[in-house]
């Protein structure tokens, strides 16, 4: 009977302790900006406060964020704090190419394959790169050509003659030349190897960033450059028609062939803001000028480390 007393007593003392202790886990999420424009970057930032020796995992996989589209994740960060406490952090850069007032799905953290916390991110509004306000402005398109009934019939006959002349001074001192007893002989230059496309897509982005199109403030032709470049490269690349499609053509193409999914979103959203700056108006900052070239450029590096499929 005083054992049985004993482990009661046991039994509730760790109750008590839990309950006037701290909780488990703990999470604080933030998603910022809340108010962004089409193709804008988004962070959002995972703090979860738990136990020391605890390895947390949070969701990788694009569909959990729908519909943002997701750009990258970072490897998370696991430190201590006060109190004999741990803290992972988790972080992801997401994209908006949809309007309107946009809400993402619960997240699930989980230790050891089970859920252990369920965060929601705050909404975010996204509105369009034109205000609403402020009419879309259009290139003009060049004058048709007009029919020409051509020169004057005086003209063909001065040439005519002209060239008979010339004909007939050719041959003459055509036959003044000896014979020469054999033709010369030809010698075939050896032809260089084709460069790979990656190489050559890199050194265009290379003279693109130096050929100073951001310092002068020519941001149309800067866009026209990576999107006609990307265009080019995926076409080597995937023997993908990509000159000509729309960005949701070429989505649909480099599914096909099973190309890995976060390159395929770059592709799409670099086009998409290539679209919006050329066709639509749209005059981003020169930081933004700058990261759009580097999707590009990380379109590239994450199709040359494997063939597709792989």
């Amino acid at each position: 009977m005083r054992w049985a007393v004993y482990v009661a007593a046991l039994v509730l003392a760790l109750v008590l302790s839990r309950a006037g202790g701290q909780e488990a886990y703990s999470a604080q999420v933030t998603i910022e900006p809340q108010h962004v424009t089409v193709g804008d970057r988004i962070t959002l930032s995972i703090s979860v406060e738990h136990d020391p020796g605890v390895v947390l995992e949070a969701p990788d996989d694009p569909e959990a964020f729908a519909p943002l589209d997701l750009i990258d994740v970072p490897e998370p960060v696991t430190r201590e704090i006060a109190g004999g406490r741990s803290e992972t952090l988790f972080e992801y850069e997401l994209a908006a190419f949809v309007i309107g007032n946009v809400e993402l799905s619960p997240l699930s953290i989980t230790a050891t394959g089970a859920e252990v916390l369920r965060v929601k991110p705050a909404s975010i509004v996204v509105e369009s790169v034109v205000p609403p306000d402020v009419p879309v402005q259009f290139r003009d398109l060049k004058a048709p050509l007009q029919a020409s009934t051509g020169p004057p019939r005086w003209i063909w006959a001065a040439l005519f003659m002209a060239g008979f002349a010339a004909i007939s001074v050719f041959t003459m001192a055509l036959a003044r030349v000896p014979t020469l007893s054999r033709p010369p002989v030809l010698v075939k230059e050896p032809v260089e190897p084709e460069e790979d496309a990656q190489d050559i897509i890199r050194a265009e982005f290379t003279d693109l960033e130096e050929a100073g199109l951001l310092d002068n403030g020519e941001l149309t032709d800067y866009y026209e450059r990576i999107g006609e470049t990307l265009r080019r490269y995926l076409s080597r690349r995937f023997d993908v028609p990509a000159i000509a499609m729309t960005p949701s053509e070429i989505e649909k193409q480099l599914d096909a062939i099973a190309m890995n999914k976060l390159a395929v979103r770059q592709v799409v959203s670099t086009l998409e803001q290539c679209q919006a700056v050329q066709f639509a108006g749209y005059r981003p900052a020169r930081e933004r000028a700058k990261a759009d070239l580097a999707a590009a450029r990380e379109v590239v590096r994450l199709t040359s480390e494997a063939e597709p499929g792989e």
